[in-house]
C-alpha cells in the first residue's frame, strides 16, 4: 500500500511538478500566510539539498573507489589479491559480530 502512494506521488510530481508545488505553496499560504508559504520553500530547499548531498557523496565515492581499484590492479598486482581476501573477510566479520 505505500508503496503504490509513493509511486503514484512521485508519478504525480514527476508529471506535473511545477502545478504542485503551486498547490503546496498556495494551501500553506492560505493556511499561515507568509510564514506557511515561506516554511514550504524552506522545505523544498531543504529536501532538495539532502538529495543532491546523496546524489553528490555517492558519485564521488564510486569515483574513488575506481582510482583506487585501478591503482591496486595495476600498480600493485601483488597486492590486489591479499586486498580482496581483506575485503572478504571484512564482510564475513560484519556478518559474524
Amino acid at each position: 500500500m505505500h508503496c503504490a502512494l509513493m509511486v503514484l506521488f512521485s508519478a504525480l510530481l514527476y508529471w506535473r511538478g511545477e502545478d504542485v508545488a503551486g498547490g503546496f505553496r498556495r494551501f500553506a499560504r492560505r493556511l499561515a500566510a507568509e510564514r506557511g508559504d515561506a516554511s514550504v520553500v524552506l522545505a523544498a530547499q531543504a529536501i532538495r539539498a539532502v538529495a543532491l548531498g546523496v546524489v553528490v557523496t555517492a558519485l564521488v565515492q564510486g569515483i574513488l573507489g575506481v582510482l583506487a581499484w585501478l591503482l591496486v590492479v595495476f600498480l600493485m598486482p601483488r597486492c590486489s589479491l591479499w586486498l580482496w581476501y581483506f575485503v572478504a573477510w571484512c564482510r564475513l566479520a560484519h556478518y559474524w559480530c
